[in-house]
This record gives structure tokens, sequence and C-alpha cells, in this order.
């Protein structure tokens, strides 16, 4: 899909004044969007990005699978509150919720569900959970996390490290963040 293709669509299914779920609680809202970027407000904070960026996200993953994880290593400067420059991590959150609104209209998002990596309490799972996706696990080494984790997402939790688990145990039992983007050209 090109890139204009991508902005006009995402923009007439995420309209200004459009509310979506947090992963945590609460709500973000649309509240400005151009050709150029697009602006949602979490709680006091106003939180920018550029369309062409997750047009990018959008066309380097076609056909393979995505994570916030991929993402914020990738594409740091978008996805990742610590890196520097930073971005912001919520934007993985909005370009999966922006992928979902694009494949009701063109069916163009297919997946098995969604695991943490490491997932801590599962905010970011829970907050995928509301929007639609299914949760199907959550990964850390901090066990403490176990109970808030699975009550907040009815999904197991896996209290181990993700270097103890091969690459290929992982595809089969706990598909990290995953969505597929297919039909970009």
């Amino acid at each position: 899909m090109r890139l204009e293709d991508f902005v006009d669509r995402a923009r007439a299914s995420l309209p200004v004044g459009y509310v979506f779920d947090n992963p945590r609680a609460g709500t973000s809202r649309i509240v400005a969007s151009s050709r150029r970027r697009v602006c949602y407000q979490r709680r006091n904070s106003r939180i920018y990005v550029r369309w062409s960026d997750l047009h990018a996200a959008y066309v380097r993953f076609a056909g393979r699978r995505m994570s916030s994880s991929d993402l914020r290593e990738e594409m740091p400067s978008v996805f990742d509150s610590s890196a520097r420059p930073a971005g912001h991590s919520c934007n993985c959150t909005f370009l999966f919720h922006v992928l979902k609104k694009l494949a009701r209209t063109t069916g163009a998002l297919e997946g098995r569900g969604v695991a943490g990596d490491p997932c801590g309490v599962g905010g970011l799972s829970h907050g995928f959970r509301r929007v639609g996706f299914p949760v199907v696990a959550g990964i850390d080494v901090d066990r403490t996390c176990k109970h808030a984790f699975e009550t907040n997402n009815d999904a197991r939790f896996i209290g181990k490290s993700i270097e103890a688990v091969s690459g290929s145990a992982q595809d089969r039992r706990w598909p990290d963040c995953i969505r597929r983007a297919s039909g970009a050209s």
C-alpha cells in the first residue's frame, strides 16, 4: 500500500475525536491529524507521530511478524521511549490499532495472538486485549507479576527469561505481539 493510500485510509478510519483504549487503563483521543502527522492525547500528554513513520513500519514488516519489541529495535526514534532521540512506546499500541482499523476495510491484518516479552504486569497486553487482539501468554523473569498479568489478561504467565526459550519454541507456543501485515506494495 502506498503512503498516500495508507494515510487516507488511516485518517478516514481514525478521525479527530476518535477515542481508543490505552494498554493499562483509560483512553486516548485523536486531537489533530494532518496528511503529515497525527496527534493523540493520553491523559495530559500529547503524543505526535508522523504517518510516514507508521507507514514505514507497515512496509518494513509486510508479510512478517511484527512485535512491539521489533518496532522498538528497528525504529527506536519512533517506538522507544528510552531511545535518544526518543520515540514513544505508546506509538506501538497506536500502530497496532491503526493496522487493526485498516484490516476492517482492507483485510490486510492477520495473526495468532499477542504475548508480552517481557510482559511485566501486562499493561500493554491488556491494551491489545481491549482493542480485540487475543492475548495468549506473557513471559517475564519477575514472578511477582504473575497474578496481575493473569488477572488482567486471562492468559498464561510464563516465569522464564526470554533468552531461555528458543526461537522455534517462541513461534510455536507464545507468539510475541504478532501481527502480519500483508498486501503492502
